[in-house]
């Protein structure tokens, strides 16, 4: 599991993941960092079983979307695997 946090005390997950699972906190500060921490996921997940790969995003409206077409294009995800959802949008709120 990955989690972008603005702060390293926002990290409210790592202790509520069971073994073999874990939580992977990418610092915020260094653009591309995300980025490449999904890259890194995706690459690893390439050799698993098509059942067992399942994406969920969550954050702000352009990051998720961003992050799933990296998925899906770039490393070939099925759309059905990732499902994906903006809370909100950079500078401001969703409307609707």
């Amino acid at each position: 599991m990955l989690l972008d946090a603005a702060h390293p005390a926002d990290d409210l997950l790592s202790g509520a993941v069971a073994p073999p699972h874990r939580v992977r906190q990418v610092e915020r500060e260094e653009p591309g960092t995300l980025d490449e921490a999904v890259r890194s996921w995706a690459r690893a997940a390439r050799d698993a079983p098509p059942e067992e790969v399942y994406v969920w995003l969550a954050g702000e409206t352009a990051t998720v979307t961003r992050l799933r077409r990296l998925l899906v294009g770039a490393h070939g995800i099925p759309k059905d695997r990732v499902a994906f959802l903006g809370y909100w949008r950079e500078g401001g709120p969703l409307v609707g």
